[in-house]
């Protein structure tokens, strides 16, 4: 693990930090645990999941700006509510969610390795959603 990957996931669990006292959906909350009863250590790979998730929202974000500008989407009173409008919303200060040593050595962190699965997984679902050129 890099620093700036250690940055990355301590920025992480600092948000997560931010939503403790915030009310939790009962059987969301027992779906979640019993799915960790199956697979204790998931917590690693959501945590990857997360990381490079964030990144390309990012990258998304950057690239719908360049081309059609800035606009905001309302939420609908579900289990994922919660947590839009609050710790994982908005533009990160000035890079501070990013890997700037990494991308300006054109080298990706190694805790999310290019073999990851889950940038595999990433990737394989970003190539189904882009839209063909005509």
């Amino acid at each position: 693990m890099t620093p700036q990957e250690r940055q990355l996931v301590a920025d992480l669990f600092d948000r997560l930090a931010r939503l403790e006292d915030v009310t939790r959906d009962p059987d969301a909350e027992r779906t979640i645990i019993d799915g960790l009863r199956r697979a204790p250590n998931a917590v690693y790979a959501l945590v990857q999941t997360v990381l490079i998730q964030d990144e390309a929202l990012r990258q998304a974000d950057a690239r719908i700006r360049e081309l059609e500008g800035s606009g905001a989407a309302g939420g609908s009173g579900s289990f994922l509510d919660s947590m839009r409008g609050g710790a994982f919303s908005g533009r990160p200060e000035s890079g501070a969610a990013r890997c700037p040593p990494c991308a300006a050595a054109g080298t990706r962190p190694r805790f999310i390795s290019a073999s990851s699965p889950v940038r595999a997984a990433v990737r394989s679902w970003a190539r189904r959603r882009r839209p063909r050129p005509a």
